[in-house]
């Protein structure tokens, strides 16, 4: 991996962090007596997340980690499989 993607990577989780406790700061501000969130808390919350996932589409992030998921999801299968004579295909 270059340093420029670790770099990226970095930022990317600060940006997570930031806009999690953006959220909670505004939640907690935002709560009307019932308990709703008001639409400006929305607003804040689809934005920070977009620009989160805008980062890890750049860095190729999404499709990365659903592949990586994938495989590990088949590799985990196989291995319980196998540990209970069974047999699966993909």
């Amino acid at each position: 991996m270059s340093r420029q993607v670790c770099l990226e990577l970095t930022d990317l989780v600060r940006q997570v962090r930031m806009a999690w406790r953006v959220v909670e700061l505004r939640a907690a501000a935002l709560a009307d007596a019932d308990g709703d969130l008001d639409d400006d808390l929305a607003v804040s919350l689809e934005m920070a997340l977009l620009g989160i996932l805008r980062t890890a589409d750049r860095l190729d992030l999404l499709d990365r980690w659903f592949s990586f998921r994938e495989e590990a999801v088949k590799k985990f299968v196989i291995e319980w499989a196998e540990a209970n004579n069974l047999q699966v295909e993909f």
